[in-house]
């Protein structure tokens, strides 16, 4: 868990959000600010008074018949995105979708295809969620992948959940390394493709990462509505 988000958890249950009525969720970007997601378990028109470093703002409010959603920023605790920050938050937010997707697929619907050439749902998933072992070493080396072999190699397709739980480590380091980077490596670090040799800048190449995992997700969705599966909401 990301410190800072630990840091506004520790103030918020200060303040008198006791676990069992609410939630302290993921930090999510509102009016280009980094906020935290709080969710109410009951409805509530209560107001809470709120120390100096949490005094403001409530973002988009909403009440609804089992869930009250509001978004908390902490003028003293969050921080300025940078564009490290930013990139981070896309890859993320793009696999949370994926996850949601990958989690509506029955077991019985796991090696389903709609053609002989096409990857299975299951292949998929794991094409997606292995990559992340490769992209880490692309972006450390510059594009070399001597010696490359993946730790999924020889190991039998899993359920959904293990297969997302077996990729979690080789995910959280991929996501250490952007974080390593500095603004300056975004525009001067260079990044060879392998297999295609295109040079690129490694801010480029990393939001074309991003790219690779939603042209997948729109695929998903695509096999999820010819199986007549239905499709879970990732709008949101």
């Amino acid at each position: 868990m990301d410190s800072r988000l630990q840091i506004l958890q520790q103030q918020l249950y200060k303040q008198d959000l006791p676990d069992q009525q609410y939630r302290v969720g993921e930090c999510v970007a509102v009016g280009g600010q980094l906020c935290i997601r709080i969710q109410a378990k009951k409805p509530t028109n209560r107001a809470w008074p709120l120390e100096d470093s949490l005094r403001r703002l409530f973002y988009g409010y909403r009440k609804e018949k089992k869930l009250d959603e509001c978004f908390l920023g902490a003028p003293n605790l969050t921080w300025q995105m940078t564009k490290i920050d930013l990139i981070i938050l896309n890859l993320e937010e793009i696999r949370r979708r994926s996850v949601i997707l990958w989690k509506n697929l029955p077991e019985e619907s796991y090696f389903w295809k709609p053609d002989k050439n096409a990857m299975s749902a299951i292949e998929m998933i794991r094409h997606v969620v292995s990559a992340d072992y490769g992209w880490n070493i692309i972006v450390k080396t510059g594009g070399d992948l001597s010696g490359y072999k993946l730790p999924w190699d020889g190991q039998p397709y899993r359920i959904v959940e293990d297969e997302i739980d077996f990729a979690q480590p080789y995910r959280q380091e991929f996501l250490n390394t952007i974080r390593q980077f500095s603004e300056t490596d975004l525009t001067t670090k260079q990044i060879i493709h392998p297999g295609t040799g295109t040079i690129r800048k490694l801010g480029d190449y990393l939001l074309r990462i991003g790219y690779h995992e939603s042209v997948h997700a729109g695929m998903f969705l695509s096999y999820l509505r010819t199986m007549n599966i239905d499709r879970p909401f990732i709008w949101d």
